[in-house]
């Protein structure tokens, strides 16, 4: 029996199964009556294109400021307006629950703008929807976009670079753009981290610095300054509000337990150990501008990044 090839760039959408099969079809959605949401998303397709109706693939590879990520479907309304909804759940999709990098539509003919389309796939993150020839970048359709450029700090041998968002504990690439003198990056979601790097003997190479693009529009370096450093206590108590997402950080401060804050530079550096106690969970010596992390010493994965207010020491999560 010949084994059937998985194509390019599809890997990132099969989600783990106990089985080895790629997509669920009609008849094993009919069947199990259950699925991801990619097997939901392909689901209405099978449908809605049956009976000639406009549907879409949309996703987002990688939530922008939580964890995971999401698939779903757009119908076309009379005057060319993509409705955005949740498979077979029949309900509307609100995509701005969460704040949003990039979106993606899956089209049925090649991209010529692609990078797959551009670059040797060896160049190209592996197992990394980038290597989908046929992708289509809608981001602009769901929520306000911003740019920025960037000066890279090593100069890379290939001609493309990419960006990172922070999901489930790593950085995983959520964009790409062309190295041409500078590296501009656009149609960017906005308040949100975002970390260049380039693709190297099958390892991403992440530039030293963090960049935060601001809800105005504006740009922030993420560079730790360990001249000044202040001291804090970290507690739910202190964190941002964020009224219209359903984002939150599912680190739970329990008393007696130990956790670990790091910031970034380049990897991420321990600044020290601390207790959880009634008032939270004190450091000293936290550099300003830094993005920060705050894991149990069992991490779970889901711990999310944070930028501190060094005079209020407001929490602000991404």
């Amino acid at each position: 029996m010949v084994a059937i090839k998985e194509p390019e760039g599809f890997s990132f959408l099969r989600e783990r199964r106990p089985d080895p099969i790629p997509f669920l079809g009609p008849q094993h959605l009919l069947f199990r009556r259950r699925g991801t949401c990619p097997d939901l998303a392909n689901a209405a397709i099978y449908a809605a294109r049956s009976i000639g109706l406009a549907v879409t693939f949309d996703f987002t590879p990688n939530h922008a400021a939580s964890s995971n990520r999401h698939f779903w479907n757009t119908i076309r309304n009379r005057d060319g307006k993509h409705i955005p909804f949740n498979g077979l759940l029949h309900k509307v999709f609100d995509p701005n629950s969460r704040r949003i990098g990039k979106v993606f539509r899956i089209t049925y003919s090649i991209q010529k703008d692609a990078v797959a389309a551009l670059a040797d796939s060896a160049s190209i993150p592996d197992q990394s929807f980038l290597q989908l020839p046929n992708i289509k970048d809608v981001t602009s359709e769901y929520t306000e976009t911003g740019s920025f450029k960037y000066k890279l700090q090593q100069l890379p041998k290939n001609k493309f670079i990419f960006l990172n968002v922070f999901n489930n504990g790593e950085w995983k690439v959520t964009d790409w753009a062309e190295v041409n003198g500078e590296v501009v990056f656009d149609n960017l979601g906005k308040d949100v981290v975002y970390l260049p790097g380039f693709y190297k003997h099958q390892k991403m190479m992440h530039e030293p610095y963090p960049i935060l693009l601001q809800e105005n529009g504006k740009t922030r370096l993420l560079k730790p300054d360990i001249t000044h450093t202040f001291s804090a206590t970290l507690s739910r108590s202190n964190e941002k509000a964020y009224t219209h997402t359903e984002e939150h950080n599912p680190l739970e401060l329990r008393a007696g337990e130990k956790y670990n804050l790091s910031y970034w530079d380049g990897q991420w550096r321990s600044i020290g150990i601390s207790e959880m106690n009634a008032e939270g969970v004190a450091f000293h010596n936290i550099p300003s501008n830094a993005l920060l992390t705050l894991t149990p010493i069992k991490k779970t994965g889901y711990e999310r990044i944070f930028t501190l207010n060094p005079d209020t020491h407001q929490i602000s999560w991404f």
